[in-house]
């Protein structure tokens, strides 16, 4: 995966594209993510100042059906995900 140091004193964010993190399947890269947020965010204390933005090729929105137009907002050719600092 991706091994990053955050300087939280310094504005900044970062976008990792991650083409092979399960491309065809939204909800096994929503859990993945997941994991990611509770594995590596909630053990370092990162959680209240970082927040995980995800995109991927079939994103959508709970309630918002498949072909909601809201959803295109965060649809990209690959999955990924921006890191935001809060």
């Amino acid at each position: 995966l991706v091994c990053a140091s955050v300087r939280l004193s310094e504005p900044g964010t970062t976008v990792i594209v991650a083409p092979e993190f399960h491309p065809d399947d939204f909800g096994s890269y929503l859990h993945f993510l997941g994991n990611f947020e509770e594995e590596v965010w909630e053990e370092r204390g990162l959680s209240d100042r970082l927040q995980i933005a995800p995109f991927h090729p079939h994103f959508e929105f709970e309630g918002s059906g498949g072909d909601g137009v809201d959803n295109c907002t965060n649809r990209s050719p690959y999955p990924s995900f921006h890191i935001l600092r809060e």
